[in-house]
C-alpha cells in the first residue's frame, strides 16, 4: 500500500513505515499532522482523488527538524577583485507514516444523472440590407522641388576654424 500526500505545496510518495523530509512545518517533536491524500493505492485497488480522496487523511507522526546539505553561492567578477562567498542550510522537518496506520479507502461508485432536454427557443432574425458606399478617391499629385539655396565653397580663416 502507498499514497501520494501533499505537504507545504508538493507531493510525497509514502507507504506505512517510512520516513521522508518535508519544508519546516513549525510542529514540535511527537505531535501529529494531518495530511491530505491526492492518490491512494492499496489490494482494492488505485482512488484517484479531484483534488484529493473524499474522508481520506494519512496520520503522520512528527520526529524533528534536521538541517539539509549547506549550498554555497558564490559570486565573482573577473578583473574587478570581486568575490563573495555565502551560504544557507534549509531547515527540514522529519515525518514519520505510522506503521499500521492504513487510511480507509474512499471508493466512490458513479450514480447515474437524469439529464432532461432544454426546449429550444424561437430567435427572432432580423435581415439587413447592405447598401454599396461609393467610394471617392482624390489624385494626389507630387509637389514640385525647389532649391533651397545654393552653397559655395569660400575660404576658411583661422577664425572661423578656431585655430590660434
Amino acid at each position: 500500500m502507498y499514497a501520494i500526500v501533499e505537504v507545504g505545496g508538493r507531493q510525497y510518495r509514502v507507504a506505512p513505515g517510512d520516513k521522508f523530509l518535508v519544508e519546516k512545518l513549525g510542529q514540535t517533536a511527537g505531535s501529529t499532522v494531518e495530511l491530505p491524500v491526492l492518490l491512494l493505492s492499496d489490494e482494492t485497488g488505485v482512488s484517484v482523488g479531484k483534488p484529493y480522496v473524499d474522508g481520506t487523511k494519512l496520520s503522520a507522526r512528527v520526529v524533528g527538524d534536521v538541517k539539509g546539505e549547506k549550498l554555497v553561492a558564490f559570486k565573482y567578477q573577473p578583473k574587478k577583485r570581486y568575490r563573495k562567498k555565502t551560504g544557507h542550510r534549509q531547515t527540514y522537518t522529519v515525518l514519520q507514516v505510522a506503521a499500521g496506520s492504513e487510511p480507509p479507502a474512499a471508493v466512490v461508485e458513479a450514480q447515474p444523472v437524469d439529464i432532461q432536454p432544454v426546449e429550444a427557443q424561437p430567435v427572432d432574425i432580423q435581415v439587413v440590407e447592405v447598401q454599396p458606399v461609393e467610394v471617392q478617391t482624390a489624385e494626389v499629385q507630387p509637389a514640385e522641388v525647389q532649391p533651397v539655396a545654393t552653397v559655395t565653397a569660400t575660404e576658411t580663416t583661422s577664425e572661423n576654424t578656431g585655430a590660434a
